[in-house]
């Protein structure tokens, strides 16, 4: 009787188990369904003969259940446990793959989707995320080859993202443009993929073009950050500042960046001449970053222009100190601080920071720097020097004729006239 009554026990606690663990799907309590799937495996397996097949779907249950509290090994262990007793078995290897995804070993996420993709080649969700996974391991001639396959079927936006993507990685603007115009087509209302357009065409000079879909996206989404962003960039560079400016405006207003937002302010007032505000500006945006070596130049330039020359010139030594071995940066800065010793009446520095520039500007450098430098001299009262220095730039760029040529011609006939008074004395 005692005998009976455990058997009955038991196979009352088996019963309740095996309601338990649905009954906590229900109300999202894995916990509680794993401990429930644990003991009703458990008991399954110690049937002879074992059901395969439902333990294999209490497996599956209990790997996704597992998943749901991100025990994405677990789940992994629990699917492995079971893997093999079906063939081709689709549910599990699936299970499989996604855990890996989503445990962030995309390597190995990728050759099981792979072997998925192989095995079931039209389901759309392996193809799907081989792609994806093509993508992120870095294989973009693989993944734009993936999707276009996946479009000859069906013209689907995230495939036409990814492709357009891989394009982009692998230096093919034009080709992306192609794929991005047509996702663009699709969701009028994507700004991220506007974003990438506008990026390949500002690379490519083509501001107007960003301009007009910029402006048409902003009729529907008028404080979107990132386009009026854009959108001011496009006109900065298109020579329109007074606009630039007033997007560069509602852009900060909107909640935009405001280090982006001042530094474009204060380049559309620089590109105005309005050297106060311009350095004003640039100094809010020298608050939120003091490391930015381009930011601290135009700083000190506007600064320099606001007859502030020693603290232009403090400024300048800042970005001497923050420069990375860049010959471009170290020729803007050399320049930009002679000029400021130039206008300080410090010619001997200036002298120093010319010959600097000329020195870091190589073959890049315009014949100007000669003439700044001859003057430099011919202040100076060293106008052996000065006449080295114009007659350089009548050696190069005298051909050109401007206005820089002109002043030339009148400073070499005005040092020579010093020199020959100065032999006459002698």
């Amino acid at each position: 009787m005692k005998k009976s009554f455990i058997l009955l026990f038991v196979l009352f606690a088996n019963l309740l188990y095996a309601q338990d663990w649905r009954s906590a799907l229900e109300n999202f309590d894995y916990r509680g369904a794993i401990k429930s799937l644990d003991y009703e495996i458990a008991a399954k397996m110690r049937q002879t003969p074992v059901d395969s097949a439902y333990v294999r779907h209490l497996a599956i249950q209990k790997a996704k259940s597992q998943k749901q509290i991100m025990d994405f090994d677990g789940a992994y262990e629990s699917l492995a446990m079971v893997y093999g007793w079906q063939e081709p078995d689709i549910v599990v290897l699936g299970e499989m793959a996604e855990c890996v995804r989503l445990m962030g070993n995309t390597a190995e996420a990728l050759t099981l989707y792979g072997l998925l993709h192989k095995t079931f080649p039209n389901n759309l969700y392996f193809s799907l995320q081989y792609m994806s996974l093509q993508y992120a391991t870095g294989l973009y001639k693989e993944s734009l080859n993936s999707g276009k396959r996946l479009l000859q079927s069906d013209t689907l936006p995230v495939v036409l993202n990814c492709v357009g993507n891989s394009f982009n990685k692998l230096k093919q603007a034009d080709s992306a443009l192609l794929y991005y115009g047509k996702l663009y087509e699709i969701m009028p209302y994507d700004y991220k993929t506007l974003e990438k357009i506008s990026a390949i065409l500002l690379d490519k000079e083509m501001y107007d073009s960003v301009s007009v879909l910029c402006s048409n996206f902003l009729q529907m989404d008028s404080l979107n950050i990132p386009i009026n962003g854009v959108y001011g960039l496009a006109l900065y560079y298109n020579g329109d500042y007074k606009r630039s400016r007033e997007i560069f405006e509602t852009y900060l207003d909107a909640g935009g960046d405001s280090l982006t937002a001042f530094y474009y302010l204060g380049m559309n007032y620089l590109k105005e001449k309005n050297y106060y505000v311009a350095a004003t500006t640039f100094n809010k945006a020298m608050k939120l970053d003091s490391t930015d070596v381009d930011l601290i130049y135009y700083t000190a330039y506007s600064t320099a222009e606001t007859w502030r020359r020693d603290e232009a010139i403090d400024l300048y030594a800042k970005a001497e100190q923050l420069l990375q071995p860049d010959s471009l940066l170290v020729y803007k800065i050399s320049y930009g601080k002679a000029e400021a010793y130039l206008k300080s009446g410090r010619h001997k520095d200036a002298e120093t920071c010319y010959l600097k520039a000329i020195r870091y500007g190589a073959k890049d450098i315009s014949g100007i720097i000669y003439c700044r430098l001859g003057y430099c001299y011919r202040l100076a009262g060293m106008f052996e020097k000065s006449l080295q220095a114009y007659e350089k730039y009548m050696k190069h760029w005298g051909d050109e004729d401007n206005s820089t040529r002109k002043f030339v011609l009148n400073e070499i006939e005005y040092v020579k006239e010093e020199l020959f008074m100065k032999e006459g004395a002698k």
